[in-house]
């Protein structure tokens, strides 16, 4: 048997003699643990059912600190009893819908058996991992979870499903047991004999690293109370950047002066914005325009074989004219373009990118005026992504 296998049935057991013990009225946590863990953490707990907060194990109120709006689509990891599932539902309203994932079956029963109690209609359990969600891409607006990250044995897999089910704009907010940098391991060994969780903490730099990694920007971690020595529940945050598209109602261009005159006016730049690439393979260009980049107005009906035209319908663009296209008429090389697609976060921009088959000639650099990587473009030249160092870059 595997160590994640072990590891599964351990927690799957724990959690199903708790799911039994709420199920009869007990309350599932925890001992002299109690005032770290449980249902005590939770302000009100209006219209939720007894058996869904005897059975909570958590170490915070991650319905409370995740932002979650009227109308959203929340996703809990490790529901259990279904008290946070719950709680969110209050939250996104008739208009919203929460899951909750679980994989200890006596949980999922329990759960669903709370739910109808408390005449929840907009929620729904799921039998799963929470490395691997029985849910579509890009599919939830928040994800909580409280108190099971530690659990899982490969936490990287799960910060990647994380960052798979977010919407881009999207965000997690969770709570969960960390540990301080420099725990010794003989001290994190003592506390999990009394405290099973301490053993797969991370420490609060991994726990970072290990989200940023994932592709998730804006991280904050807030220690909330002690567990132990050096190990702490915290409130984790991190967002999942919207990838650089954005309406053309407010488009962001490098501006520049052009050749035969002064800097053209804002106004100017947002009603002439097109462009000209060159490809030697239209067709191929063209869908990676279209499915990859999501830039829908593309006429390949130019005067010169080979020649596409898109404008930016919804795209961040920015057009350099000595080498493309000024007010969609003139172009200086025909075999040269430098189009550079700018967002807010190159990295994030980049992984998404990646994650829908492009690839890239070069790192991440930094240019000094921002960094960039070049974007390959399937028979045509690459596309320059683009993010400033700073918003008067764009001096508008």
């Amino acid at each position: 048997m595997t160590d994640d296998n072990t590891n599964d049935d351990k927690v799957r057991a724990y959690y199903t003699d708790a799911a039994h013990a709420a199920g009869v009225g007990q309350r599932a946590c925890c001992g002299v643990n109690a005032t770290a863990f449980g249902a005590g953490h939770y302000d009100t707990l209006d219209g939720i059912p007894d058996t869904a907060v005897l059975a909570s194990i958590g170490c915070g109120n991650p319905a409370a600190v995740a932002d979650i709006r009227a109308g959203d689509i929340v996703l809990d990891l490790g529901s259990g009893g279904g008290i946070d599932v719950l709680l969110s539902a209050q939250r996104v309203g008739p208009t919203g819908f929460v899951y909750g994932v679980d994989f200890t079956p006596a949980m999922l029963e329990l759960a669903q058996r709370n739910a109808s109690a408390a005449g929840a209609t907009n929620v729904e359990f799921l039998e799963g991992h929470i490395d691997a969600v029985p849910l579509p891409d890009a599919s939830i607006d928040v994800i909580i979870s409280n108190c099971v990250v530690n659990l899982a044995a490969d936490k990287s897999a799960v910060f990647s499903e994380m960052f798979r089910l977010l919407r881009p704009g999207g965000h997690l907010g969770i709570t969960d047991v960390v540990t301080d940098d420099d725990i010794a391991p003989e001290d994190r060994a003592r506390h999990a004999t009394n405290i099973e969780c301490v053993a797969g903490a991370l420490p609060i730099g991994d726990y970072r690293h290990a989200l940023a990694a994932a592709g998730f920007t804006r991280i904050t971690i807030t220690i909330t109370h002690p567990v132990a020595d050096k190990v702490h529940s915290a409130i984790i945050q991190a967002h999942r950047s919207e990838p650089c598209q954005a309406d053309l109602a407010t488009p962001r261009v490098l501006p520049r002066r052009s050749p035969d005159g002064p800097r053209r006016s804002l106004a100017a730049m947002i009603t002439s914005i097109h462009a000209l690439i060159y490809s030697d393979d239209p067709a191929a260009t063209r869908a990676f325009l279209r499915d990859v980049l999501g830039w829908p107005y593309i006429d390949d009906a130019s005067s010169e074989p080979g020649w596409l035209i898109f404008g930016t319908g919804r795209s961040e663009l920015g057009v350099h004219p000595t080498h493309s296209v000024w007010e969609g008429t003139e172009h200086n090389s025909p075999r040269h373009h430098e189009i550079s697609l700018m967002c807010d976060n190159i990295e994030t921009t980049r992984t998404e990118l990646t994650r829908k088959g492009a690839t890239f000639s070069t790192p991440v650099a930094d240019a000094g005026y921002g960094y960039t990587a070049m974007l390959d473009v399937p028979g045509a030249d690459p596309i320059m992504l683009y993010q400033p160092k700073h918003a008067t870059a764009f001096d508008l």
